[in-house]
């Protein structure tokens, strides 16, 4: 198979692909192994081809540009061939080119599944199984040149690595892919000096898993070093970009997301903590509609609109649009009638992301009203309210009806208690909220 390089449309990381069979494999030093995958910030010849550590400055294929390096990452898929496809195995090699050596190089590394459970501590130290410790993950060896899987050369100092003095790597190695397709590696790096600040690169994330032809990752994505929390990231408005999680998060969810979301735009969920890289992509989609929908890993936005999306304890992405009809009414001789027929548009309630849901500017006169569903399975009266089964009252509150218009109702004429139905004395525009906890909020309309 040819091998070649290929430019990311992620501006900042390069893909530097190789695919082929590993042939003539060399004894390892430095080995990190857990069920044969190697870890460590050695180039890894006999997976990429040979690197050269002499002094000459030749050239190397662009990569993202940075104002102190370039990063990219290189692939090498080794196919077995054979009828057991868990025998596959993948090799990732993330190359930094320097404008200097530094007198520390030291990188981090995370691995997250596809629903937030860490495959590998987001850490700057990995287990020397010869030392039998934990140590830093720093690059010792600073190449000018290294190859493509024998192919292509890349080398600094030449056309777009030109003022670029060498290369450092982190290599891990011999990866069973069927099993760890589904996770996505991240690393960052922090350049030390001997004198001044350090440079702390941007985080860099790929998806284990890659494009038919194995030259790809099928999914990368980047963001700031030192951000932290919650956060979505993806395409919005057609370029890459990420989204703060709420600042308060809605319910008893991990984290939420409230934002207007184009057609076609598309993310994943990501925490990012000090030692913490977790990952959430579509696969964790758990109410699919035709508004949103998985695609190719991602959480994919089919209509316009503002949502909230809730990552909740579970590992579960749910989400809410904005003013989507809900299946509750107001219905009764104050709105439009009690039949099934009288629930028409101008009195259903539309979805809200603090309640059950909402209706704005709704017409009550003078008379009894109830809010339902068609089938009556939930209903809210005076009193009580209805949830698929007996009536309650929530708090054993002395009426669900509350809000700044509630003195402008009371229960139907010869109730005091139990199902009653809602009676308006003061026709007028009406806001009405459907709370989470079960209550009817009223207030004028303005």
């Amino acid at each position: 198979m040819n091998k070649k390089l290929l430019l990311l449309a992620l501006p900042t990381l390069l893909v530097l692909s190789s695919c082929g069979r590993v042939n003539n494999a060399q004894p390892q030093k430095q080995l990190n192994t857990l069920d044969g995958v190697v870890e460590d910030t050695l180039a890894h010849e006999e997976v990429f081809g040979e690197a050269v550590k002499t002094p000459s400055i030749r050239k190397m294929p662009i990569i993202g540009n940075q104002t102190d390096y370039k990063l990219g990452y290189q692939l090498h898929f080794d196919d077995k061939d054979n009828d057991d496809p868990s025998d596959d195995r993948i090799s990732i090699r993330f190359v930094a080119a320097l404008k200097q050596e530094y007198a520390t190089m030291r990188w981090s590394r995370g691995i997250s599944n596809y629903y937030g459970t860490e495959v590998k501590q987001l850490d700057d130290k990995w287990y020397d199984p010869i030392k039998a410790e934990n140590i830093y993950l720093d690059s010792g060896e600073f190449f000018t040149t290294l190859t493509n899987g024998g192919a292509d050369t890349m080398t600094a100092g030449e056309g777009a690595y030109s003022g670029f003095a060498g290369f450092i790597v982190y290599s891990i190695v011999n990866i069973p892919y069927e099993a760890n397709k589904l996770s996505y590696l991240g690393v960052t790096l922090t350049l030390t000096p001997a004198e001044g600040d350090a440079v702390h690169t941007d985080f860099y994330a790929i998806k284990i898993e890659t494009n038919n032809t194995h030259t790809e990752s099928a999914y990368r994505f980047s963001f700031a070093g030192d951000k932290t929390g919650f956060f979505l990231s993806g395409s919005f408005g057609g370029g890459l970009d990420y989204a703060n999680a709420d600042a308060s998060t809605r319910g008893s969810n991990a984290a939420s997301f409230t934002l207007d979301l184009e057609e076609d735009d598309c993310f994943l969920v990501v925490q990012k903590e000090a030692n913490l890289f977790k990952v959430w992509d579509g696969t964790c989609l758990s109410d699919e509609d035709t508004n949103v929908e998985k695609d190719s890993g991602l959480v994919k936005i089919n209509t316009e609109s503002k949502y909230v999306f809730y990552l909740n304890n579970s590992n579960n992405i749910y989400h809410t649009k904005y003013e989507e009809p809900t299946s509750f009414y107001v219905r009764g001789e104050a709105a439009q009638g009690w039949g099934d027929e009288d629930c028409v548009e101008a009195y259903q309630f539309v979805t809200d992301p603090d309640n059950k849901g909402v209706i704005y500017s709704v017409n009550l006169t003078v008379g009894d009203f109830k809010i339902s569903d068609i089938s009556w399975a939930h209903q809210w009266g005076y009193f009580q309210c209805k949830d698929g089964g007996d009536f309650w009252t929530p708090d054993s509150a002395p009426t669900i009806i509350i809000g700044g218009a509630a003195a402008n109702f009371e229960a139907q004429e010869g109730k005091t208690s139990g199902d009653a139905n809602i009676h308006c004395k003061v026709a007028g525009a009406y806001d009405i909220w459907l709370t989470n906890n079960w209550y009817v909020s009223i207030e004028l309309s303005h």
